[in-house]
């Protein structure tokens, strides 16, 4: 988005997702999804810091208001079918109807049946059942009588057929098939010069319950479960730095800095510290530069995305980071949001 290569993105919709709280570096989405797109559309069950930028927001019907066909992400073969439980209230609608509606408007060519039932039909196919019929059955469900020793058919599925110790998918792409181990991209042997300053691994991504992801920050039956977010610290650490339990520190890398609450373990290494992930406060102001409070606390804000700190897969570096650690010098205070400095 920001650098137009190799086309320039000028829409973006999100649906089930949350850029600014979810990935890595979002202060990079910040400036790309305000400063160089023409259209930002979102559709969720509830406002986030990232539909708080967009120019349309949509309702999305919930589980309760469409029917499903449950694939299972292709981790089984098993397929089932359920019916819609009630009516979609509101202007409620289906993530389906949406793009259904869009491409039939931009006469884009395929089939785009009326309902997302008709959707599911095509999918099923050649089952001999419609969605209605398959939701309809006491088992209502299809999966298919395993077979065994396929193998001996059609081989396994990799490039030779056999089993690989050595993935030659990896060899033909460039990549040492061999798992050995690799220093992280910034540790004290490949970045000293960062890591006198940074002296401290972080892991990010830390999940405490009840949390799902950066779902459900909004239900006060859950808040009180666990209402900020928390960073684990070493007790040697935390001496050294003087940091009580409970109390709030800064976390800092060279992107910037957020604020957790120090939760002293002896679970994790002296020189290793753990964050939580996917904060915000949705008490918390709207508007900008508030965001719902996403860059007081949202440690995905503070970590690199260069395309030099992610391995051959892709992977943003969520565990490969250095940091420092210290008191924060102001209490969580609802009332008066931390106001962030945002490059424009």
């Amino acid at each position: 988005m920001i650098e137009g290569e190799p086309y320039p993105i000028k829409a973006f919709f999100i649906q089930g997702g949350n850029p600014l709280v979810n990935v890595s570096n979002a202060k990079n989405w910040h400036k790309a999804m305000k400063h160089h797109l023409d259209l930002l559309v979102g559709m969720d069950f509830w406002m986030t810091p990232s539909l708080a930028l967009c120019d349309y927001v949509l309702p999305a019907a919930s589980f309760l208001e469409r029917p499903h066909l449950m694939v299972f992400w292709g981790v089984t073969d098993t397929t089932m079918a359920y019916k819609q439980p009630m009516e979609a209230l509101y202007e409620r609608k289906d993530d389906y109807y949406i793009w259904k509606e869009l491409a039939k408007r931009c006469e884009l060519p395929g089939e785009w049946p009326d309902t997302l039932e008709g959707l599911f039909d095509l999918y099923l196919g050649k089952s001999g059942f419609t969605h209605k019929e398959l939701a309809e059955r006491d088992e209502f469900w299809l999966s298919p009588a395993p077979h065994f020793h396929n193998y001996e058919k059609y081989g396994f599925g990799t490039p030779s057929g056999k089993v690989e110790f050595l993935p030659s998918i990896l060899e033909a792409a460039g990549v040492d098939p061999m798992p050995d181990y690799e220093d992280r991209t910034q540790s004290p042997t490949k970045t000293p010069e960062l890591a006198k300053e940074y002296p401290y691994y972080l892991l990010s991504g830390l999940r405490i319950r009840p949390w799902w992801h950066s779902q459900h920050r909004q239900l006060k039956s859950l808040r009180w479960m666990h209402d900020y977010p928390v960073v684990e610290i070493h007790p040697e650490t935390a001496r050294k730095h003087n940091i009580a339990n409970g109390e709030m520190v800064y976390i800092e890398t060279p992107l910037g800095r957020v604020r957790q609450k120090a939760r002293i373990t002896s679970e994790i290494r002296p020189d290793t510290v753990s964050a939580e992930a996917y904060w915000y406060f949705p008490e918390m102001p709207e508007e900008e530069p508030y965001l719902f409070g996403v860059w007081d606390t949202n440690i995905n804000a503070i970590i690199s995305d260069e395309y030099e700190d992610c391995n051959f897969s892709g992977d943003n570096p969520y565990k490969a980071c250095l940091c420092k650690i210290y008191k924060a010098d102001t209490a969580l205070d609802y009332d008066s949001p931390v106001a962030p400095k945002i490059e424009e």
